[in-house]
């Protein structure tokens, strides 16, 4: 069992007193709402933790419609009541057999958790998980083999992240800062990053808009002005066979599209002729606190993909916009966009009018295209290393059921 190679430490949350976000203390986890892809990112902290977890544990979500989902602890955390903690006895090295054993058990786990409407996982349902029957040599061969899985995985992710950083910097430069211009009212004959005669193009003074100022002879429209599709999903028939791949809210976070979490629709209960994304579509999440707002471009498409109603897709008009341009100063807009949100509390709609008269600024086309021609190497990168990243975790998913069975038959 995994009581008898593991310690778990359920946690338990302190005072609301004791709780800040003044960075004072030590970070406070509360759920999955702080993991990240490997790590959390803490938004709480305290000063008078209950119950912390060490450097390398395992961080296992144990209560709500999230539980199962995993994170590794990259520092100490205080760990509220959501969350446990789990560390092999024989040391960090173990960590990642210790991981895919629980991934193996996850769906009986979820299945023996209390509350039909609200899943629990105590401390007896982790600790009585199946542990292989492998000596301590087989234990560390396997999880050698994983961890190095992990590391390539994490290393891929962290590359993936910095290329964003990259292109989100020079966006923000050129069209939220306008450094450029900046640095030309100073005095200086070029920019650094962009080309010679786009800079000598560039105006050193600002007109008066909406939204502060901007570069002389740019405009503010309205978003729809500069699209051919502004719209709401459909309501999916679900299936569990082939069919269609739907996109949900879920799928979108960190200004990334997540296909592993999309779901499939039957088109034969409802068709999809006409509502099939296309590459560089915009996906707005459209419902819901804490989810209204979130945006990410379609960069890459392998399959015939939709979404449902949570979603809004803005379909850029290459007539009148740069596709990629329109997709940074949207995704750069979503706090503006979650401010659109109307409805009670928990309930909140995003409607597709006040969404579509949203200002957005219009550079002069060569300006849209010169930074598409910068970023776009960066892009390309990313798709081909998520192509990547999903290999390596398809890989690592399917080798290690078969490496644990392969070395308890040998065992045998």
């Amino acid at each position: 069992m995994l009581s008898d190679v593991a310690e778990i430490l359920m946690g338990q949350s302190p005072k609301a007193a004791d709780v800040n976000t003044d960075a004072k203390g030590l970070p406070l986890l509360n759920g999955p709402t702080e993991f990240g892809p490997d790590h959390p990112a803490p938004v709480q902290f305290t000063t008078s933790p209950v119950r912390v977890c060490q450097k390398g544990d395992l961080l296992f979500c144990v209560r709500g419609s999230t539980t199962g989902r995993m994170n590794w602890a990259d520092q100490a955390y205080a760990i509220g009541r959501g969350i446990a903690a789990i560390r092999h006895k024989n040391g960090e090295a173990f960590q990642p057999l210790l991981r895919a054993v629980i991934e193996q058990e996850l769906d009986d786990l979820l299945v023996q958790a209390t509350g039909s409407t609200f899943p629990n996982v105590s401390a007896r349902l982790l600790g009585g998980i199946r542990w292989p029957d492998l000596d301590a040599r087989q234990q560390e061969s396997v999880s050698a083999f994983l961890g190095a899985c992990d590391q390539q995985i994490q290393l891929t992710r962290e590359i993936i992240s910095a290329l964003s950083e990259i292109t989100s910097t020079i966006y923000k430069a050129w069209f939220v800062d306008f450094l450029p211009l900046e640095a030309k009212q100073k005095g200086a004959t070029s920019f650094r990053g962009m080309p010679q005669a786009l800079f000598d193009e560039l105006s050193d003074s600002y007109d008066v808009s909406e939204i502060g100022p901007i570069p002389k002879n740019w405009r503010l429209v309205s978003l729809k002005s500069l699209s051919t599709e502004l719209r709401r999903g459909i309501s999916p028939a679900y299936t569990t066979k082939r069919g269609v791949l739907v996109l949900n809210q879920k799928c979108i976070r960190n200004q990334r599209v997540n296909f592993a979490l999309a779901r499939r629709h039957d088109p034969q209960s409802r068709g999809i002729e006409g509502r099939e994304i296309q590459l560089h579509d915009i996906i707005v999440n459209s419902t819901g606190v804490g989810t209204l707002g979130r945006a990410a471009q379609i960069y890459d498409l392998k399959e015939a993909t939709i979404i449902d109603t949570h979603l809004t897709v803005v379909r850029p008009n290459k007539a009148e916009i740069n596709p990629i341009y329109l997709g940074f100063e949207v995704t750069s807009k979503e706090a503006n966009i979650e401010a659109l949100g109307r409805g009670s509390t928990g309930q909140t709609e995003l409607n597709r009018d006040e969404l579509g008269a949203m200002p957005t600024l219009v550079p002069p086309p060569q300006f849209q295209c010169a930074f598409a021609k910068v970023v776009s190497p960066f892009i390309a990168k990313a798709v081909v290393l998520r192509q990547q990243l999903e290999t390596m975790q398809t890989l690592r998913s399917v080798a290690a059921p078969r490496l644990i069975l392969a070395e308890t038959l040998r065992e045998g």
